[in-house]
Parts: C-alpha cells; structure tokens; sequence
C-alpha cells in the first residue's frame, strides 16, 4: 500500500487522480451487509468498532470465539507468522477459532479474494497477516481511494512517462523470463 502510493507520487505528488470512497460496503449474496463508513480510523479502535458496528458478529458469536485459538490475529510478526500458520488452511484456521460463520463472507469474499485463492487453499498466515494490515496496521482506516480516472490516464500512462523520463525502455506486453541485479544498482531483463 505504502509502496504503491509511493510510486503514484513520483507522478502525481498530492495524489490528485485518486478520490476516497465514502464506505467500502461488503454484501453478500445471502443479504448481510457490513459497512466501513462508521470504522473508527485508529487501530485498534478500528477492529474494536468494526465488531461492534457489524451485522454479521453477534454477541453469541463472539462468546462462542476460541480466544486462545484466535491469539494470532493479535500477534503478527514477519516471518513467524509464517512458520506458525503456513501450513494451515485459512479456512481450517476461521473453523479452529469459531469465527463466526455469518461473518465468513469477510474473510473469504473479500481477504482471499484479494489473493484469487480458494479459501481451502489459502495460507491462514496470509489471512492473518491481511486482517493484521487492515484492520490493526494502518493508521489510514479501512476505506480505499481510487483513481477518479480510467486506470491508463489516472495511473499507467503517467507512469509510462515518468519511467521513460528516466531513461526506461517500457515494453508491454513483453514477458520477463528473469531479473538480476547489477553491481551499480540497475537490473538486466530478460525477454522473449
């Protein structure tokens, strides 16, 4: 995330081309509806009151929830995050904590569709370490800012630019077979 927004400002300082979304609304296809609008922004105050504000996290869920077993979604650190859940399935990792089954839309509609990834078949160490980004992580809230232009004009075509200013050659649709390094610092690519 930082990253990115680090790259954007090398071609647009004040981040212009991007706007806030008022709300990042999840719904599934079963009715429930969760909302971030009214998230506080401040971690933890923003896992804290996304519980507390949620349709899908009742009071009896929340009771029914294997604290102990959950401890990892508290605390993340790279890479022992990954030595201790990498082998485990997120969706065998939300059953082992008894995450609410109303709320398993978040986690697998929205977490592991960020990976593309089946939830039987992703890492529960990416879900955590996701959960851990959003929800405890960043100071920034849980709402996204998009481009308020199609992505070539708001993003790509800048950036094409900016790579050629430094001397780029920028090639799309050109399959990189491998990346080195090089002593002074620039890389070789290889291509078809």
């Amino acid at each position: 995330y930082y990253n990115l927004r680090g790259l954007l400002r090398r071609v647009d300082p004040g981040l212009d081309s991007l706007t806030r979304l008022p709300d990042y609304p999840l719904r599934h296809s079963s009715g429930l509806h969760d909302s971030f609008a009214r998230v506080p922004r401040t971690p933890p105050l923003s896992a804290m009151g996304f519980v507390a504000l949620s349709p899908t996290f009742g009071l009896r869920d929340l009771a029914r929830m294997n604290p102990r077993a959950a401890l990892p979604l508290l605390d993340v650190r790279v890479p022992e995050v990954y030595e201790r859940l990498d082998s485990i399935s997120a969706h065998d990792f939300l059953a082992r904590i008894r995450f609410p089954e109303a709320a398993h839309h978040l986690a697998f509609e929205v977490f592991s569709r960020s990976f593309f990834a089946d939830p039987r078949e992703l890492s529960a160490a990416e879900l955590v370490l996701m959960f851990h980004i959003y929800f405890l992580g960043s100071s920034e809230g849980l709402l996204f800012d998009v481009p308020d232009e199609p992505f070539p004009t708001a993003l790509w075509d800048p950036l094409h630019r900016y790579l050629e200013g430094h001397g780029t050659d920028v090639r799309t649709r050109t399959p990189v077979r491998q990346v080195r390094p090089r002593p002074d610092g620039g890389l070789d690519l290889t291509t078809d």
